[in-house]
């Protein structure tokens, strides 16, 4: 069966898997060739060497195409390379890494976790550094909290730029920073 998932989930119906009795058919020159039995246009698109592909599955009837399906996905890849340029770092800097710490975290700990949030920095990511308050932490006095927050925010190697000033979450503090460039 040749049903294809794309990055999006939508269902692409290819040659036989298409279930419909007709086709509004559009060849393999991008013209119009009206409404065709299903299997007079898989017919045509094997004489072709063709796929024939469901463009619109909501249309009545469906609208399909005949194509070189692994020709059309290449093509797609390349036009959104070009417009996003490397799609995986695009969405590689909307994502965020966290890094959480406690009242009582030690300072090799935390300078070990400062160049590690630096280094997420420097690949592209957002950094969220949560101060975590569980039980009788919570009731502490918040001037404290923040700077200790403060301090481990001042352990990461300059530059960087808050996204997100400190602010307090229902776990306790956090901020988000990213690297300024």
């Amino acid at each position: 069966m040749n049903i294809i998932k794309n990055k999006r989930q939508a269902v692409i119906k290819i040659n036989e898997s298409i279930n419909s009795r007709e086709v509004r058919l559009i060849d393999e020159d991008g013209k119009s060739a009206g409404i065709v039995k299903t299997t007079d246009a898989i017919g045509r698109a094997k004489q072709e060497n063709l796929d024939l592909v469901e463009i619109s599955a909501t249309a009545k009837p469906p609208v399909a195409q005949i194509m070189d399906y692994g020709k059309y996905q290449y093509t797609q890849k390349k036009l959104r390379k070009e417009r996003f340029g490397s799609f995986k770092l695009a969405e590689k800097k909307s994502e965020s890494k966290i890094t959480q710490i406690k009242t009582n975290t030690s300072k090799d700990i935390l300078q070990m976790r400062a160049k590690m949030s630096r280094k997420w920095m420097d690949q592209g990511y957002r950094v969220q550094i949560d101060l975590f308050l569980s039980g009788r932490y919570k009731n502490m006095d918040k001037d404290f909290l923040r700077e200790k927050l403060e301090y481990f925010v001042s352990l990461i190697p300059e530059p960087f730029r808050v996204l997100e000033d400190i602010r307090q979450s229902p776990k306790g503090y956090s901020i988000l920073i990213q690297a300024s460039k």
